[in-house]
């Protein structure tokens, strides 16, 4: 009797076992299943080719003396390896006076020139560019003066240019940021799927050991909509393996819009986190257009290429050291190759990266 009793104990438990094995086994299947989906869509569209716009609001550096918030339009393209983005402020920001007895709260020392007035410089517009042969990018700041009954004097414009390796990862944020806030590309940043959960509103929530770029590894939990060709909503990445704590980055979208097959969000709200910086920038009136903008492309790219105003900075990281050319010395630099050549490291002075 006993023995017939522990018999059917143990069958039972070989039962409960094997069906444990049978639901990893098809959770795992699963998770496969799901991050295909994700690859699939992403190839689909960004091997195609698509041109994404829309508002954002660059939020202020608290830590920058002087820092606003900058209101921007972007655009970006991509297909494949190539891409560009582009910001544009849509005004001139008027930055308060900060006096220099309130310095203590900035990293940065506030600057002031003789006749007393604050000088602070704001985000005028840039580009990012990723072509076959290299990354480059171009900012160009707001030189502004601040008296101290809060006149805003400005002084134009200060490009900065820098050439990167192609696919340099330093240059890949603005483009990942775009991306990412409309719930796609995400899949690009997947070693693997760990764990998935239905939730009741009909998300998919999934967390993924995976990184926000090399070397950063960690973990993303993502909440994917799969009746909205599996839209990423929600996105947290974790700098660790648990997916739990503050995470690095977070990412809510709101809204839904369709072209043709593919389904993005229409706003987006963005969150950084890493003490003592906070910020959160906010991404609305997303708009689409499935093809590559060989016009927004060259555009940008003729950004990056001589002439150069007198006053640019430029930077070629794609040498070691890396070279960096002052504003002001352009001319400079002009005679000396039109009298010794172009050495190796300043190749793109002469006839472009």
């Amino acid at each position: 009797m006993y023995r017939a009793f522990f018999q059917l104990v143990i069958f039972s438990i070989t039962i409960q076992v094997a069906i444990i094995a049978r639901c990893q086994a098809e959770e795992i299947s699963g998770a496969d299943d799901l991050l295909d989906k994700l690859k699939s869509v992403d190839a689909m569209y960004l091997d195609a080719g698509i041109t994404i716009s829309g508002n954002e609001v660059l939020p202020a550096n608290p830590m920058v003396p002087g820092s606003v918030a900058v209101p921007t339009k972007w655009e970006l393209t991509i297909r494949g390896s190539l891409s560009a983005i582009t910001h544009d402020a849509m005004t001139t920001p008027s930055p308060p006076f900060v006096a220099g007895k309130d310095q203590t709260q900035f990293l940065a020392r506030p600057r002031y020139d003789p006749d007393g007035n604050f000088l602070v410089s704001s985000l005028a517009k840039d580009a990012t560019v990723f072509t076959a042969a290299y990354s480059a990018s171009r900012e160009e700041v707001f030189a502004l003066a601040v008296s101290p009954t809060g006149h805003v004097t400005n002084h134009g414009t200060t490009p900065i240019i820098e050439f990167h390796p192609k696919n340099a990862p330093e240059l890949t944020l603005p483009q990942k940021k775009a991306l990412w806030s409309t719930g796609r590309g995400l899949s690009g940043y997947i070693d693997h799927i760990d764990g998935v959960q239905h939730l009741n509103n009909g998300l998919i929530q999934l967390k993924c050991a995976a990184y926000e770029s090399p070397p950063l590894p960690g973990t993303w939990i993502l909440s994917v909509d799969p009746t909205a060709a599996y839209l990423v909503r929600e996105a947290s990445f974790f700098r660790n393996a648990t997916g739990r704590g503050t995470p690095l980055i977070a990412i809510t979208n709101h809204g839904l819009k369709w072209y043709g097959n593919l389904a993005l969000p229409e706003s987006c709200e963005w969150v950084y986190s890493s003490p003592p910086i906070n910020e959160k920038y906010e991404l609305s009136d997303i708009t689409a257009d499935l093809k590559f903008d060989e016009r927004l492309f060259e555009s940008a790219q003729a950004e990056m290429l001589p002439p150069y105003p007198d006053d640019t900075m430029l930077i070629d990281a794609r040498v070691s050291p890396e070279k960096t050319l002052f504003p002001n010395a352009l001319k400079q630099h002009a005679e000396y190759l039109k009298a010794h050549g172009p050495p190796k490291n300043l190749d793109f002075l002469n006839d472009g990266p």
